[in-house]
């Protein structure tokens, strides 16, 4: 396969916000290491990216969760696609590469089916966790899907199915004197501006907390200086754009429902799973959604690892967060069953072999 890519050839990704970047720059660094004669673009970015114009928008305004995010940002929204869709008639890229994101991406890939474009969708939506389930355009998609749950409803409508996380088992921290909480307050700006507040409020008044405890606010590097805004009234805590050593050096968490309670739960990691969302996310969400878990680790096992409480910013209590994060610390998750639900550990690689399949035949 060493001649697959005898000339430079172009690979446009499509990820829209954190987790989905960092599987972006897995899979970019993995066909790196297999050819260098690639070139990379990208949908989101950090500022030097887009000075490199290797990226065409910055991650942050990208990064949207909710309905009320979504109507407010609409017309940005249709910017994207058009902005997207230009580039690519344009550049006619040998691959295109789709992670989650489906507000997006689903458009792109009638788009790239549409004009002949090679695809890779890595992170579908997860259709399991919804009353509808129409993905008919995945016919005879490359598809990647994170975890086993998802290969069946994607066979059925005649997907090309792969099937590998990108995950790592940690080792869980030893306990010290002053215990270390992580708070992982959403990796969106409305979910930060909504949900970090409320946590060093709610933390500020406990009653339950350990006085001694020390706390460290762990965002993405897009959102550090929204972080360090909110974080001026709250002197008792600190904050890292470094989830790795966060993640390493934790003994508890308070974290928004996300990709990072997976990450907790493989370190060990006690975590009280809090997000306060929009209203009307949370009323059609009710409606729409078939799950009985909002976290990761709870829906993978169908059953509760994490205590979790998703609401709206009237309804949880100082009383309420003391109880639920006393009880969510006190236990130490286990990770050996989980390990095991999460199916096959290789996604780079899987991904990388699949890439250049494509990349040979375009």
């Amino acid at each position: 396969m060493s001649n697959i890519v005898a000339s430079r050839k172009k690979v446009f990704i499509s990820a829209g916000e954190a987790s989905g970047h960092q599987v972006a720059q897995k899979v970019m660094y993995a066909l790196k290491q297999k050819y260098s004669q690639l070139d990379f673009f990208q949908l989101g970015g950090e500022a030097q990216a887009i000075q490199k114009k290797t990226a065409l928008f910055p991650l942050k305004k990208l990064a949207l969760n909710g309905i009320q995010d979504v109507i407010f940002s609409l017309p940005f929204l249709l910017k994207v696609f058009f902005v997207v869709k230009h580039w690519l008639l344009h550049h006619s890229p040998d691959l295109v590469i789709l992670i989650d994101y489906p507000g997006l991406n689903r458009k792109l890939l009638k788009l790239c089916k549409k004009h002949h474009f090679p695809v890779y969708y890595i992170s579908p939506p997860q259709v399991w966790a919804y009353k509808k389930k129409n993905i008919h355009d995945f016919n005879q998609v490359f598809t990647h899907v994170l975890f086993p749950m998802d290969i069946h409803y994607y066979q059925q409508v005649h997907a090309q199915v792969t099937q590998a996380h990108f995950f790592q088992k940690k080792t869980p921290s030893s306990p010290k004197n002053k215990r270390l909480i992580l708070l992982l307050p959403g990796s969106r700006l409305s979910i930060l501006k909504r949900n970090l507040p409320l946590y060093l409020k709610f933390i500020y008044s406990s009653q339950t907390l350990d006085r001694h405890n020390r706390y460290l606010v762990v965002v993405p590097p897009f959102l550090r200086g929204e972080a360090s805004i909110l974080l001026k009234a709250f002197s008792f805590a600190s904050m890292t754009c470094d989830f790795s050593e966060a993640i390493e050096k934790g003994e508890g968490a308070i974290a928004f429902p996300g990709t990072n309670t997976l990450e907790l739960a493989l370190a060990g990691i006690p975590t009280y799973v809090l997000g306060v969302i929009d209203p009307p996310t949370y009323y059609i969400g009710k409606m729409l959604l078939k799950t009985k878990y909002i976290s990761l680790p709870n829906i993978l096992l169908n059953s509760p690892l994490f205590l979790e409480h998703l609401t709206l910013k009237s309804r949880i209590t100082q009383v309420t967060f003391d109880q639920h994060v006393k009880k969510a610390f006190e236990e130490q998750p286990s990770t050996n069953i989980l390990w095991e639900a999460m199916g096959q550990s290789n996604g780079a690689q899987v991904a990388v072999e699949q890439c250049l399949k494509l990349l040979a035949s375009s």
